[in-house]
């Protein structure tokens, strides 16, 4: 399985298993046959009930079948129908969010990667490519990576719930959402993969912003910053 490394903006390495050619193959199947289902179901309820015949209705009723992956991966985080059964999804290749632009992107080059090729184009560059990009990742800058299925993020960096959680460093307000969504990455990466210079790095990096100084291993430390940084959100305190 290919994966690959992306060094953050505070120097912590963190790696990603991309989804092969054969995932990605099962993923577009099983949207087909979701599109497959719509289409008929929609032809039947037009045909027998609606009997609509006007051209321009007729394309306002179909569009969401073209528009599909364009709107399910825009509003499912990067997943579609068939990424979501298969636990993969579409990521930027520096970690982050894609845009709309990118997963517009993406769609727009579909034609050529999947449809006039028959998936050939896509098939070929995904299995080649050191990121597993079909031709719509390269033009964006994405690519789909594989989630893992064993540690769920919920249970690896849960939210502080307690209201008599009394908070160990208030100097955590100086933190941004940013360095906690890298925490939350790094800690359930760190879950994975036992490397224990994930949390050294990211450890480093929350110390000399916030000043903290402590005897903590980095685990523990870095966990009981992210349960402080909580609980000071859900109190509405310093952060929202």
């Amino acid at each position: 399985m290919s994966n690959f490394d992306i060094l953050t903006s505070q120097n912590v390495s963190v790696k990603y298993n991309v989804a092969g050619v054969g995932n990605r193959i099962a993923a577009t199947a099983i949207d087909y046959a979701f599109v497959g289902i719509w289409i008929l179901f929609l032809s039947v309820i037009v045909q027998l009930y609606l009997k609509v015949t006007n051209p321009f209705v007729l394309v306002v009723l179909y569009s969401p079948v073209v528009f599909y992956q364009l709107l399910m991966e825009i509003f499912f985080n990067g997943q579609s129908a068939g990424k979501m059964m298969m636990k993969i999804r579409v990521m930027k290749t520096d970690g982050s969010a894609p845009s709309v632009v990118a997963y517009l992107l993406r769609w727009m080059f579909r034609l050529i990667d999947i449809t006039f090729s028959m998936g050939s184009i896509a098939v070929l560059l995904i299995a080649f490519t050191d990121k597993a990009q079909r031709l719509g990742d390269l033009t964006a800058g994405t690519t789909v990576i594989r989630l893992n299925s064993k540690t769920k993020l919920n249970e690896l960096v849960q939210v502080t719930k307690d209201e008599n959680y009394l908070p160990v460093y208030s100097e955590v307000v100086a933190l941004n959402d940013q360095d906690i969504s890298l925490l939350k990455k790094v800690l359930y990466k760190r879950a994975e993969t036992k490397d224990p210079l994930l949390a050294e790095k990211m450890a480093i990096h929350i110390k000399k912003v916030t000043g903290i100084n402590t005897e903590l291993d980095d685990l523990k430390f870095l966990k009981t910053v992210l349960a402080d940084y909580e609980f000071y959100a859900l109190q509405d305190k310093s952060i929202l």
